[in-house]
């Protein structure tokens, strides 16, 4: 479930990166864009055992001057 609208930060879009299963985990790295007072973007590592989430860390920050979710939205920071 990915918290969307309403909620501040919000998260305006994600991607997953990448995924490496392991006999016992499934590692997930997700790129996120936010919106708080300005855009921003985040990359996480996800690690998933058993059904439930192990661990979460964010891998890096980055800025985001624009982003386009789909045509017709998109957000910038003016």
């Amino acid at each position: 479930m990915i918290p969307i609208g309403g909620m501040y930060p919000s998260i305006i879009d994600y991607e997953i990166v990448d995924a490496q299963q392991t006999k016992e985990t499934l590692k997930v790295r997700v790129r996120v864009i936010i919106q708080e007072e300005k855009l921003f973007g985040e990359e996480g590592d996800i690690e998933i055992a058993q059904g439930k989430i192990k661990s979460m860390k964010t891998a890096k920050l980055f800025d985001v001057n624009e982003h386009t979710v789909f045509p017709g939205l998109t957000n910038n920071n003016k």
